[in-house]
């Protein structure tokens, strides 16, 4: 049953049908593998972290804790830590084949974010456009990541003064990550360049309330 959750993406679902599983069973590896890829799908990264890192203290070899870490470290911003997680992964089990296309993805995502940035400080802003919207596409699972690449690309869309298009990139922001100070002062900006000055008051709150918190 937590298979089938699993496939079907219910993951809180499939992590109670797992946690059930290892009751009867408490040390089968697969199920304890399962159970981390549920909690990646939902969303639980801190936890796939330390329940990883117990099974790298048993066994430094694991390649598959080495593995799930690895995306959970990547999956909140970590790529450094996330892609050496995902080389000594590989370099104890060469045949790792989804480390090894996790790493291309990483490094393609890493790659475009780095080519936009470079293209935005030359002031090419179509290029740098382009730049962080393969980014975004490289991995549409990377919520933490996506959020910074859409406020990367709402600053482009706001250097070219396209402010509806920097707003709706803001939005997305904001969808992915809520806490995200940044998106609301951006959106804030772009929404007074519009004239929507009530809702930029709104925006500049929100962020003042979530930097106040964030202290």
């Amino acid at each position: 049953m937590g298979r089938e959750a699993l496939q079907s993406k219910d993951y809180a679902r499939a992590v109670f049908n797992f946690d059930k599983a290892l009751e009867m069973a408490p040390g089968d590896k697969n199920t304890i593998y399962l159970r981390l890829e549920a909690l990646l799908g939902n969303k639980k990264y801190e936890l796939v972290c330390n329940d990883a890192a117990a099974l790298l203290r048993d066994n430094a070899q694991d390649a598959e804790a080495m593995y799930l870490r690895g995306l959970a470290l990547y999956y909140q911003g970590n790529c450094d830590s996330a892609l050496n997680h995902l080389v000594q992964c590989l370099k104890s089990h060469p045949d790792h084949t989804k480390a090894r296309n996790m790493r291309k993805v990483i490094k393609a995502v890493e790659a475009s974010k780095k080519a936009g940035n470079e293209a935005y400080k030359s002031r090419k802003y179509d290029e740098a456009f382009a730049l962080y919207t393969e980014a975004i596409e490289a991995d549409e699972n990377n919520t933490y990541t996506n959020s910074r690449l859409y406020s990367n690309r709402a600053a482009v869309l706001q250097q070219q003064k396209k402010f509806e298009a920097a707003i709706a990139d803001c939005d997305r922001c904001v969808e992915l990550d809520p806490n995200f100070v940044k998106a609301y002062t951006r959106r804030a900006k772009c929404k007074l360049e519009s004239e929507q000055y009530d809702d930029a008051v709104k925006d500049y709150e929100k962020a003042a309330s979530l930097d106040e918190s964030n202290r």
